[in-house]
């Protein structure tokens, strides 16, 4: 099972228990929110997102003594990104 389809079925699996204990409203409103979040971040975002993954790398670089490198592959089926930043805590 590959990792959409692990996370979908996670995610659907909590909205089941949700729903069995009578918590719709819950579930409505996080679905409602995640529509929200997902139309700030397409209006924000759109054609911008190489330059916020080189600045995200750029912040990240500046936490350490090397000197600071990202690189992008572009596949058929992905654009994979990585740098030698700190990462996350």
């Amino acid at each position: 099972m590959d990792v959409t389809t692990r996370l979908r079925e996670s995610e659907l699996a909590s909205i089941r228990v949700q729903i069995d204990n009578d918590l719709w409203e819950n579930v409505l409103k996080s679905l409602d929110e995640r529509g929200g979040a997902q139309d700030l971040v397409r209006q924000q975002y759109t054609g911008r997102y190489p330059f916020e993954l080189l600045q995200n790398a750029n912040d990240a670089a500046r936490d350490t003594a090397t000197q600071g490198r990202a690189r992008f592959r572009l596949t058929e089926t992905a654009l994979i990104v990585a740098d030698n930043g700190s990462g996350f805590g």
